[in-house]
Protein backbone atom coordinates (compact mmCIF):
# COMPACT_ATOMS: atom_id res chain seq x y z
CA UNK A 1 0.00 0.00 0.00
CA UNK A 2 1.34 3.76 -0.96
CA UNK A 3 1.66 6.01 1.64
CA UNK A 4 0.57 9.40 1.00
CA UNK A 5 3.38 12.16 0.05
CA UNK A 6 3.09 15.30 2.71
CA UNK A 7 4.39 18.68 2.33
CA UNK A 8 7.64 19.71 3.96
CA UNK A 9 6.95 23.52 3.28
CA UNK A 10 7.26 25.64 5.94
CA UNK A 11 3.76 26.82 7.53
CA UNK A 12 4.14 30.26 7.42
CA UNK A 13 5.01 30.54 3.72
CA UNK A 14 2.52 27.79 2.75
CA UNK A 15 0.04 30.46 4.52
CA UNK A 16 1.46 33.42 2.90
CA UNK A 17 0.85 31.74 -0.23
CA UNK A 18 -3.02 30.44 0.17
CA UNK A 19 -2.88 34.65 0.89
CA UNK A 20 -2.07 35.16 -1.94
CA UNK A 21 -3.91 33.52 -4.26
CA UNK A 22 -7.10 34.28 -2.31
CA UNK A 23 -6.10 37.92 -3.60
CA UNK A 24 -7.72 36.81 -7.11
CA UNK A 25 -10.80 34.81 -6.39
CA UNK A 26 -10.34 33.63 -10.48
CA UNK A 27 -7.03 31.87 -9.81
CA UNK A 28 -7.31 27.92 -8.08
CA UNK A 29 -4.51 26.71 -6.32
CA UNK A 30 -3.96 23.19 -7.57
CA UNK A 31 -1.75 20.17 -6.07
CA UNK A 32 -1.41 18.55 -2.27
CA UNK A 33 1.84 18.61 -2.20
CA UNK A 34 3.04 20.46 -4.99
CA UNK A 35 1.23 24.19 -4.76
CA UNK A 36 0.94 25.81 -8.38
CA UNK A 37 -1.91 27.68 -10.00
CA UNK A 38 -2.07 27.59 -13.82
CA UNK A 39 -4.12 29.13 -16.39
CA UNK A 40 -5.08 27.65 -19.97
CA UNK A 41 -2.76 25.00 -18.72
CA UNK A 42 0.24 27.20 -18.32
CA UNK A 43 1.54 27.03 -14.78
CA UNK A 44 2.33 30.66 -13.28
CA UNK A 45 3.01 30.47 -10.10
CA UNK A 46 4.89 27.24 -7.75
CA UNK A 47 5.37 26.86 -4.18
CA UNK A 48 8.35 24.52 -3.70
CA UNK A 49 8.91 22.42 -1.21
CA UNK A 50 11.61 24.65 0.41
CA UNK A 51 8.68 27.28 0.53
CA UNK A 52 10.36 29.15 -2.57
CA UNK A 53 8.02 30.66 -4.98
CA UNK A 54 8.33 30.74 -8.81
CA UNK A 55 6.05 32.94 -10.75
CA UNK A 56 5.80 33.24 -14.57
CA UNK A 57 5.15 36.41 -15.76
CA UNK A 58 4.99 37.75 -19.39
CA UNK A 59 7.68 39.13 -20.78
CA UNK A 60 6.53 42.75 -20.80
CA UNK A 61 5.52 42.35 -17.36
CA UNK A 62 8.96 41.54 -15.72
CA UNK A 63 10.45 44.69 -15.57
CA UNK A 64 7.52 46.45 -14.21
CA UNK A 65 7.57 43.61 -11.07
CA UNK A 66 10.92 43.56 -10.18
CA UNK A 67 10.66 47.27 -10.11
CA UNK A 68 8.03 46.85 -7.32
CA UNK A 69 9.89 44.18 -4.83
Amino acid sequence: MATAKKSKIPAAKLELYEKLIATHPNIERKGDVHPYTSLNGHMFTYLDQSGTLGIRLPKDAVEAFLKNI
